[in-house]
Parts: C-alpha cells; structure tokens; sequence
C-alpha cells in the first residue's frame, strides 16, 4: 500500500470516444422468402412474434389499402412461419381466416387468453369488423394455427378501426391483456379482457366508458402502451390525425383515462414509436410528422399523472409524409436506433422517398442520418420493416415492406450484440470494493490467472490493464478520487478498445 501515493503522481488517464459501426446487411429475399409475399406491392403492416413456439419469430402481414375514392380493393393477409431461416407462407393451412380479402390497417400480437400461445387482433379499417384470431396451440408436437373467434368480442363490436394495441389496462394484474381500439370516425374503443372465470376463457367486454370525453378523436393513426410516468400502470399514447396531435391519456391508476391529455407534439404528428434515447431507463418519444420528424426526451414523472419533457428536436433526414417507425439497436452499440418508413397510407402510393436509418450515439442530440446516401435495404416507398433475428444468429435482420414487394435483408454478423458488465467489479462479485484492486494486482503480479472480464479490470477506461487501474480504483473507494467510467451498472463499454468481457455473471 505504501506504493499508492508514488503511483496517483504518475498516473494518466485516456479516454476514447467511439462510433459505432453502421450495420450492413444482404439482399437474401432469393432464399429466404417465396410465394406471392415477394410480389406483393400493396402497404403493410407487420405483426412479430413466435406463434409456433419453435424458438424463433414468425411474422403476420396486415395488407393495407390506400384510402382513395373507394377505400381501396380489399387484401387477403399472409401469414409467414419461420422455417430455420425461410419465411414460408402458411396463410391457407394455418391461418385460413387471414385470407378473407379485407382493409387491414394494423395488427397486435398478445396472449389473450394467457395459455402460452400468441393471439392476433387484426384492425381492418372502413366496412369491415376488427378480427380476433385465437392460437390454437399444439397437437402431437404440430402446430395448429389460428382461428378466428369473433364471438369472444364484443356483441355489435362494428367499428373502422384503424390501429389496435394491447396492454393491462384496467390495473387488475392479471396475464390477461386488454386492448385499445383507435377508430378513424367515431369514439374509440377500451375492450376490458375479462379473463378465465374456471370454464373457459371468457373473451372482451367494451368499456369504452373508461375514456371519458378522450375516446371522441377522429381517427386515431397509431395508438402504444406503456408506463410512461414510472407510477407503476400502463398509459395509452395516441397519434390523432384530425388535430394532428400526440398525446398521453394517463391511467389514474384505477384504470380510468379521462384526465387532460397531455400533449406531446402538435405539428401534425400522425404516427409515433417509444425508444429510449438517452439510456436512462424511461421511453423517450418519435413523431412520425407531415414534414420534418420530431422528437423528444421523456426526463421523468412530473407534476400529477405527466410526464417531464426535453426540447424537441428535429430528425435528420426526414420530410414529407411519413409512416410506420420502428426502434431497435441495429448497431448493438446500446442505445436505440430508429428507422422510419415513408409511405403514408392516407394518399395515393407516393414511392419517391425511402426508408430512413436514424443511428443514436447516446449522447445530445441522438439521433443522425445513418446513411445519407441511399442503399439496397434503404429502398424507397416503404411501409414497414420487421426487425427480428431470422436466421438464429444473434444480430437483427429485416424485413421490408415497399413498393415493389417484401424483401429480407441480413445482417452481416460483425456486429453482435455487445457485452454488458460493470467496470471495476475485477472479481465478478457483483460489487466493486478493495478486493477487486488485489485481484487485478494478483492478476498483473503475482499469476493469479486470467480474469474472466478483462475489461471490467480496465478500471481507468484507457484501453489496457496496468497497476494505474488498481490505483484508481483504491483511490475512487478510499480517497476521494475520480468516479469509475461507465459502464458502472450492467451495461456496454461505451469506449472502444482490444478487452473484452466473455462472462460476467452478475448482469442478465
């Protein structure tokens, strides 16, 4: 010990920022997909999730139609199983009811029915009823599909309803999601789940009560729940294409959304996402607008059932009308990124602009234009992208809807998921104290082995693992010294060197 006060005189300390690298990915759509999906170049919508339980993601497509003179010629929907890497349309065996041509909008993937398997609620727009598709589960080890089961609705449940989501609204706790029906003209709709009383399960009650004077909108365009004021039940965020608004209806807690809304944007906002921009825990908000996108930090609970908001801030890039966003770390730095579909399914297909990649550094402010220049998986007149791991190799692939069909896109593995650890916890114990500097001393000096996560021992953050990193650590627990660089609570090195971390028990 007696060696510190020499050593805090010859210690430097380095830091070095890093950008990530952009993803790249491969036009696959030859291999990976068949069948008229390929073709298709109507509007989607996507709806994700393992409805086989086999392991791996499997994706429905709602098959929107452009609003002209008619409401556009009614589509069939597909469903695609994903089959070790090839999406394969098993729309007529497995999902019958799915090739009724209607006028999809959007589609919600939830358990309903809390029995393990994932259920459908499809919105399907002007003159036609919202569809309920319930899983069947398995028999003899073969899935059974989906079948729709309108009579677990709500009777004379006729709406246009344009955008559907689902979530525990009515804070009772239970497996048993409800859902929020957006309607284009008309009061949208609160459906309470009302569970399994012992006999079966019991289907949807319309409740549509619980929003008060908030249900008369005219035409809701995207709809998401979520805990967005940390009070502990769900809020429904909703863009309203008549105001143009995006706004909160919060739960008070009892499952009642007829408060004040609180406004989020108000330039026309027609379609939104949640992301967490700044890494701080809460979801931060995108607003898919008519010109340029916008959006905004969420900092906390604030004053009643609000929300805190940062400034807003304009999204690169972006113009015109726009569509369906969706948030993903496609560049596994660990911070959401954005990509921002184009198509605006209240106008005549415009396919001039493209697909935008929004790449989040983490820091002010955010979110950059990716790829300026236009690439093979950027492609113009895009609907919506799937973001999902399709061939079971750990990195996020696509799929596109646009213009001229659906296309599979694959990432190229070089960027895998970081590591998460916690800097200075040299031991892996779950918490950093004397014993972490005498074991990276053990390690350095006295051949204690290798340390299962060298970069937890890079305790000064400058890339390498000397004694200095001892030394800082002993001097952040027993003089005052600087704070340990992030990451300091399970999460990724934000600075780019040569250690890695292969195991660190104590993060998830």
């Amino acid at each position: 010990m007696k060696l510190v006060p020499f050593l805090f005189c010859c210690l430097a300390i380095a830091a070095n920022t890093a950008h990530a690298q952009n993803p790249t990915f491969t036009d696959e759509t030859g291999t990976r997909l068949s069948g008229p999906a390929v073709g298709d170049t109507s509007e989607k919508d996507y709806g994700i999730g393992d409805f086989d339980n086999d392991g791996d993601d499997d994706i429905v497509i709602a098959r929107r139609v452009g609003l002209d003179g008619n409401n556009g010629s009614p589509l069939p929907n597909i469903l695609l199983r994903n089959d070790a890497g090839t999406l394969t349309d098993v729309t007529a065996t497995l999902a019958p009811d799915l090739a009724t041509s209607l006028r999809s909008r959007d589609v919600v993937v939830a358990d309903f029915d809390a029995d393990g398997w994932l259920d459908l609620m499809v919105a399907n727009g002007p003159s036609n009823l919202p569809q309920l598709l319930m899983n069947l589960g398995e028999s003899g080890g073969s899935w059974l599909g989906f079948d729709e089961m309108p009579a677990l609705l709500p009777a004379g449940f006729n709406v246009d309803a344009w955008s559907v989501a689902a979530g525990d609204l009515t804070v009772d706790g239970d497996a048993y999601p409800d859902v929020f029906v957006g309607v284009r003209n008309g009061n949208d709709r609160l459906l309470v789940n009302l569970g399994d009383a012992g006999a079966g399960w019991l289907g949807f009650a319309d409740e549509s009560t619980r929003l008060g004077g908030n249900a008369i909108t005219n035409a809701v365009r995207s709809v998401t729940i979520h805990d967005m004021n940390a009070d502990g039940d769900m809020d429904i965020i909703e863009g309203v294409t008549g105001s143009g608004v995006l706004r909160m209806l919060a739960n008070d807690g009892t499952g009642q959304f007829t408060g004040t809304p609180q406004t989020f944007m108000s330039s026309a906002t027609y379609n939104h996402a949640l992301g967490d921009l700044d890494d701080d825990g809460d979801l931060d908000i995108f607003g898919v607008q008519n010109g340029i996108d916008q959006y905004r930090t969420n900092n906390g609970p604030g004053a009643g059932d609000t929300i805190l908001l940062g400034a807003l801030a304009s999204a690169p890039g972006t113009n015109g009308f726009g569509a369906i966003c969706r948030v993903a770390d496609l560049d596994a730095n660990g911070f959401s990124d954005f990509l921002v579909c184009d198509l605006d399914q209240e106008f005549p297909q415009d396919c001039s602009r493209r697909l935008k990649f929004l790449y989040n550094a983490g820091s002010a402010p955010f979110l950059s234009d990716g790829y300026p220049t236009p690439t093979a998986w950027t492609p113009q007149g895009t609907s919506d992208v799937a973001i999902f791991d399709l061939d079971g190799d750990l990195d996020l692939d696509l799929l596109i809807g646009h213009c001229s069909g659906n296309s599979v896109f694959l990432q190229d593995g070089s960027l895998l998921p970081m590591e998460v650890f916690t800097r200075g916890d040299v031991n892996v114990d779950g918490g950093i104290d004397v014993s972490d500097a005498v074991a990276l001393l053990d390690h350095l000096f006295s051949g204690g082995g290798a340390l299962v996560c060298p970069d937890s021992g890079d305790v000064n953050d400058d890339g390498g693992l000397d004694v200095a990193d001892a030394v800082f650590a002993l001097a952040f627990l027993f003089s005052g010294g600087a704070a340990i660089p992030e990451p300091n609570a399970c999460d990724v090195d934000p600075t780019a060197d040569a250690l890695d971390c292969p195991a660190f028990a104590p993060c998830p």
